[in-house]
C-alpha cells in the first residue's frame, strides 16, 4: 500500500507558493499602476515646462528685435 502523505504534502506546499506568488502579482500589478501615473505627471510638467519655455524664448526674441529697432533708429 502506497502511503499518499507525501503527495498530499507536496500539493499543499504547491497550493500555498501559488496563493503567496498570486499575491505578489496582486501587489506588483498595484505598483505598476502607481508608477505609471508617476510617469503621467512627470510627462504633464515636462510639457508644460516645453511651453513656457517656447513662450519665454519667443518675448525674449520680440524683445531682442525690438531692441534691436530702437538702436538702429535712433541718430547717431
Amino acid at each position: 500500500m502506497l502511503d499518499h502523505s507525501f503527495t498530499l504534502q507536496a500539493v499543499l506546499d504547491l497550493k500555498a507558493a501559488v496563493s503567496s506568488l498570486g499575491t505578489k502579482v496582486d501587489r506588483l500589478i498595484e505598483d505598476v499602476g502607481k508608477h505609471g501615473d508617476k510617469i503621467d505627471t512627470i510627462r504633464n510638467q515636462i510639457s508644460f515646462v516645453k511651453g513656457a519655455t517656447w513662450v519665454i524664448g519667443g518675448l525674449l526674441a520680440i524683445l531682442i528685435a525690438a531692441a534691436a529697432i530702437y538702436v538702429r533708429l535712433q541718430p547717431h
